[in-house]
């Protein structure tokens, strides 16, 4: 399934050829009637080869409405640029053109209109320039037509046009849904509508899906396309979508309707690749972007390469507000308050930079996804693997065997703070390490291989003493009487070497796990026992036993059983 649209100056004849195709009328605003201008978006569709139906966006053509105009045409597969013979090309004629090649609609039909009021003549010399301005523009021939939606004159030949050119399109992407919302609006008994292109993925009645940028969980409660009821809707196509879990006070035109792990998320900032130098832009000037069917002020910052290196250009932009962004997302930059088309291009990053992280950006000869990735962050991740710049390896492994050598070696969730890597890729460097020879873990914290007692400050190693001397009985710091000895244990703990009863009460390692082959010794997994065989077993009182309990329960060696404890 596929879907078109209309492209063109205002009064150039696109809602009549809209109507004269499908014979849907698209103005459905009372003001649109009585002014006889469209101001906001229109639909209709009509059957193309084998039935399948073709959904068709109208657009404004005044300049006023040039954002209505973005919103409708970031999700066509086609479309048909507009031109009245007896205008010829026109200011918005241009300005349309930009939108549509910004937003990577290559297919492009020039369609000269009003041919019955300007005679074959002069609307053969309109498509003659067209043409050429749009071999100019994208370096593609196309094809064209002339027609008269009044009169009726080549509309079926247009229709044939359209469908072969249409054959000539990939099919959409069977991926994850993508929708942004272009209209919004509550019917009584129903609940809350949103319609729009549905550009990838297939979405069915009950699915649950993600609203940005809220990010709030929603449910398609019913779907309808082309005035149809379905059960599910497939790309692409125009589609209702009655939802519930977000109520009309968040959602409205520029929403997008995904699914997790989509790539989709919502920015206030992020960097833009321009197709062209920005030579109709100030920098660090307030501009519109706009992308979907949302648009949003906000600033624009060109970057400058640290070794002046030619390339794209590349800018960053600061939002007032949210976008719902992913990589390679397609962006128009409007002038603020105006109509003007200022400029354009692709989201190569998303989210706050910081300036050393600019300037990576912007010298990187790379812009793809990945590359950036590595030479920015030094990571990216493939699946479930990660992969690293060879200069961020090498850090980061002499980092964590630097940390693993100290005292009591390291916690994976000090660790993790101190590299700022996220849990994925530091495990995985640590598993790597660990395979190396080069780190060993023990209950949760990290040690550089061959770090050990021998490590460890003076008194710690003294206090070590102390409860291996104690034994069973272990070193109660109510009556030890050593001053530093709690901080001194921390670091035991961490180390393996000293196992915490209570907060008072610390056992050697050795002598906790002689203790627990004590108690069971003989037991096979799943058998019982009470208090009375642990303190028969150890020779402890119930002053050690308790706790000593408790810990073998919460390194899961038994499970409680009521007043028995079973062996796990």
């Amino acid at each position: 399934m596929y879907i078109i649209g209309t492209a063109g100056h205002v009064d150039h004849g696109k809602t009549l050829l809209i109507k004269a195709l499908t014979g849907i009328d698209t103005d459905r605003l009372p003001e649109e009637k009585k002014r006889g201008l469209t101001i906001d978006l229109g639909f209709a569709h009509f059957k193309g080869s084998g039935g399948t139906e073709i959904g068709v966006v109208d657009v404004p053509g005044h300049e006023k409405f040039i954002r209505n105009m973005v919103a409708g045409a970031w999700g066509i597969d086609l479309a048909l640029l507009v031109i009245a013979a007896d205008d010829g090309w026109m200011f918005q004629t241009e300005n349309h053109l930009k939108v549509l090649t910004a937003m990577g609609i290559s297919r492009i039909i020039p369609v000269i209109t009003k041919s019955d009021a300007s005679g074959l003549e002069k609307a053969a010399e309109v498509e003659e320039d067209a043409c050429l301005r749009l071999l100019e523009y994208t370096g593609n021939e196309h094809p064209s037509i002339i027609v008269s939606a009044l009169t009726g004159s080549n509309i079926p030949e247009l229709k044939k046009l359209i469908l072969s050119e249409l054959e000539l399109i990939p099919e959409p992407s069977a991926g994850k849904p993508l929708m942004f919302v272009d209209r919004a609006f509550s019917i009584k008994g129903s609940g809350l509508v949103v319609t729009g292109s549905l550009r990838e993925g297939a979405v069915k009645k009950n699915d649950s899906l993600i609203l940005y940028p809220a990010e709030k969980e929603i449910r398609i409660r019913a779907i309808q396309s082309y005035d149809t009821e379905t059960e599910t809707a497939v790309p692409a196509c125009r589609a209702a979508f009655n939802i519930s879990g977000a109520d009309d006070s968040i959602v409205k035109r520029g929403c997008c309707i995904t699914e997790k792990e989509s790539g989709f998320s919502a920015e206030t900032e992020f960097v833009i690749e321009l197709d062209s130098p920005p030579d109709k832009i100030r920098n660090h000037s307030e501009v519109e972007f706009a992308s979907g069917t949302a648009h949003c002020p906000g600033t624009i910052h060109f970057l400058k390469s640290e070794n002046n290196k030619e390339g794209a250009p590349r800018a960053r932009a600061v939002l007032t507000e949210a976008l719902t962004l992913r990589y390679g997302q397609p962006v128009v930059i409007i002038r603020k308050g105006g109509s003007m088309i200022t400029g354009s291009g692709k989201v190569i990053w998303k989210g706050p930079t910081s300036k050393t992280e600019r300037q990576k950006i912007a010298s990187a000869e790379d812009s793809g996804q990945k590359a950036l990735a590595l030479t920015v962050k030094g990571f990216v991740q493939n699946g479930d693997n990660w992969e690293f710049s060879a200069e961020m390896k090498k850090t980061a492994a002499e980092q964590i065997i630097r940390f693993a050598k100290e005292a009591g070696g390291i916690r994976f969730e000090e660790l993790s703070g101190k590299l700022n890597l996220p849990g994925g890729a530091l495990r995985q460097l640590m598993s790597e390490l660990g395979n190396a020879g080069k780190i060993t873990e023990k209950n949760g914290t990290l040690f550089a291989a061959g770090s050990g007692e021998a490590e460890l400050p003076a008194k710690a190693r003294q206090i070590l003493a102390e409860m291996e001397k104690a034994g069973s009985t272990g070193l109660d710091l109510n009556t030890a009487g050593i001053p530093g000895a709690r901080s001194e244990l921390r670091t035991l703990v961490r180390a393996g070497l000293a196992v915490p009863l209570t907060e008072s009460l610390f056992l050697t390692e050795k002598a906790f796990s002689k203790l627990c082959g004590s108690i069971l010794g003989g037991l096979n997994s799943g058998d019982t026992f009470d208090i009375s065989h642990a303190k028969e077993t150890t020779g402890l009182s119930r002053k050690y036993i308790i706790p000593l309990l408790n810990k073998m329960e919460e390194r899961k060696l038994v499970a409680r059983d009521e007043n028995l404890r079973r062996v796990i």
